[in-house]
């Protein structure tokens, strides 16, 4: 297994805990910009795309990038935060501190970018809404040991909040979509 980020402390943070858990001799990660990846073409089987869209303004360029490097049948999982309503966003978020560098988007734009680089979506976008609000309670009732706060720093609170406050006002939501190439 292969990941990149662009952040240097969230590629630290995943080698980490890699090795953690005993995974570190199966997976590498770098430090990249998934509209330019530097593997050969045809290089992997499938990729996933993991609450990362809504930092890249060029999804088109990002979807290109990942069917040059899929095989051909390559399976491409998108997971990420859309646009699902209408209604202002308050920042931070915990993908940006401002408008100027988040890039939200709806699905069918999503849908739109994937055709244009040679996908065929398998299932119309799934909102994962009920799973992640499951998910919010259980942490609730008992917070992990080691959750995102670790990672994000002192603004987590309010970027949790304005997270929360536009998911549970339906602006956005967790929508999952699958494609092939």
């Amino acid at each position: 297994m292969t990941g990149i980020d662009l952040t240097p402390g969230f590629v630290a943070t995943a080698e980490r805990l890699s090795d953690l858990v005993g995974l570190s001799g199966q997976t590498q990660f770098a430090v990249a910009d998934a509209t330019t990846i530097h593997f050969p073409d045809r290089h992997f089987d499938s990729a996933t795309l993991l609450h990362v869209g809504m930092n890249v303004e060029d999804k088109a360029a990002l979807f290109s990038e990942v069917a040059r490097v899929l095989a051909p049948g390559g399976t491409f999982h998108v997971y990420d935060i859309m646009r699902v309503g209408e209604g202002d966003l308050s920042y931070p978020m915990p993908w940006s501190s401002g408008p100027t560098t988040s890039f939200v988007e709806r699905s069918e734009a999503y849908e739109e970018a994937l055709a244009s680089a040679g996908f065929t979506t398998t299932t119309e976008p799934v909102n994962r809404m009920p799973l992640v609000a499951k998910a919010l309670s259980s942490a609730q009732a008992n917070p992990p040991a080691v959750n995102l706060s670790h990672l994000m720093g002192e603004n987590w609170p309010e970027m949790f909040s304005n997270l929360t406050a536009a998911l549970k006002g339906n602006v956005l939501a967790p929508i999952e979509i699958v494609g092939t190439k």
